[in-house]
């Protein structure tokens, strides 16, 4: 269930759960099936971030900044909130060092060349 379910849908879900069924939100199904759709590549070219000390979820906001996403595109990518979107990057600029988006993408691609040499 996403965060802002109301009471109903929770309740629907638990009884489904408790039915035995499956239960996704549309937008999670969305989210998921654009994430299942991405080129191989993109998939595990973010597999070296953990090696930085980012989340995965950082990990893909990563990719996402590299490729020049603002924090709406990303949010709307991801299926969360512009906030989120912007505690995340905040989170990755402090965990590189560094002092805004565009010095956090190189700063990474650096790191990730002296952790796996690629």
């Amino acid at each position: 269930m996403l965060k802002d379910a109301s009471a109903i849908e929770l309740v629907s879900a638990i009884r489904s759960v408790a039915a035995g069924e499956a239960i996704c939100p549309p937008s999670l199904t969305a989210a998921l099936f654009r994430y299942a759709s991405r080129p191989p590549n993109t998939v595990s070219s973010i597999s070296w971030g953990a090696e930085l000390g980012l989340s995965r979820r950082e990990q893909q906001l990563m990719t996402l900044l590299r490729d020049g996403l603002t924090n709406k595109e990303i949010a709307s990518q991801l299926s969360i909130s512009e906030q989120t979107v912007k505690n995340h990057v905040h989170n990755i600029m402090h965990k590189l060092g560094a002092r805004d988006r565009l010095s956090a993408v190189r700063r990474c691609e650096v790191l990730r060349f002296e952790v796996t040499g690629t």
